[in-house]
């Protein structure tokens, strides 16, 4: 059963025109919370969600930016954030608030929604990729694995 508390605003409007985009939350191994948002590819670190102050701009991702910030907290606490215009991910090894991001390079394209997805069994990070497109238009979706070290093996394909 989950219960619900209180409201909190994380992200102002003032600063991201209204729009904070996409907030992706995750938690870290000294007990935050890392919060990102679109603008600029920006994040916060909250003790408290529902005390963290909305009018903070935050601190700005090393390395990538363009939009699409995504968070992915590893079982082992280790973060990877990935965003829209670069093909490597950073990975904060600690998982720890003022821990360091470390740049991987990945073999998949850039692209506005590049997603990782941690594999479980094998210590491996999937990474979903889509290219932004139109109704009526049809974007291919790529996949790929990354290997983070800490690997359990290989990704096997799985016959039909």
């Amino acid at each position: 059963m989950v219960t619900w508390t209180g409201y909190g605003q994380d992200v102002g409007t003032a600063f991201y025109r209204s729009r904070p985009g996409m907030t992706n939350v995750v938690p870290t191994t000294d007990g935050k919370r890392l919060v990102t948002s679109e603008g600029n590819n920006r994040y916060k670190i909250c003790d408290n969600l529902l005390s963290c102050d909305p009018n903070s701009n935050g601190s700005q991702f090393p390395g990538a930016g363009g939009g699409s910030p995504v968070l992915l907290r590893m079982p082992d606490g280790r973060i990877v954030y990935n965003a829209n215009d670069s093909s490597c991910v950073w990975v904060n090894t600690s998982g720890s608030s003022t821990g360091t991001w470390t740049e991987q390079k990945t073999a998949m394209p850039n692209g506005c929604s590049r997603n990782p997805q941690h594999v479980a069994g094998t210590g491996r990070v999937l990474i979903l990729q889509a290219t932004w497109g139109s109704c009526c238009t049809t974007r291919p979706i790529r996949c790929g694995e990354l290997d983070l070290g800490h690997s359990k093996g290989v990704l096997q394909a799985r016959q039909p």
